[in-house]
């Protein structure tokens, strides 16, 4: 490649969402061959689903950002119980997310715009606050 010059790898929207498998907390589960793809190496991408808590996951959107252990993530699924990231082969080769086993514990940090909306609604009364328990 020349000096300056950068690649770009796309990976096509997830159209196959029933692929999301029931998640327990942080286990990484390879894609299904060629499902999504990765780079311009054709490395396939894992997919890492993530239980959480309903005080996290009410943050969690679709295409939205999600921070597990300080790594900036897209969410690609989300259901009542968890979300699912894709680890590109980029984030596998230099982060620690692609050894996480099911059971490992994770920090998780939700968009903060999320958060501050939902205190503008509840300071202008638009939205009731929720009990403290």
């Amino acid at each position: 490649m020349a000096i300056g010059a950068f690649s770009v790898g796309l990976k096509p929207p997830l159209v196959t969402r029933p692929m999301m498998r029931p998640a327990r907390s942080a286990i990484s589960v390879p894609s299904r061959a060629g499902a999504l793809p990765s780079g311009n190496c054709g490395s396939p991408a894992l997919v890492l689903c993530v239980s959480a808590p309903p005080e996290i996951l009410r943050y969690v959107v679709m295409k939205g950002p999600i921070a597990v252990d300080g790594i900036s993530l897209t969410v690609m699924a989300k259901d009542a119980g968890s979300f699912c990231v894709s680890l590109v082969q980029y984030t596998q080769e230099h982060t620690n997310l692609h050894a996480k086993h099911p059971g490992d514990r994770v920090n998780l940090e939700t968009d903060i715009i999320a958060r501050y909306v939902q205190e503008y609604l509840k300071e202008s009364g638009i939205v009731a606050a929720e009990a403290q328990p």
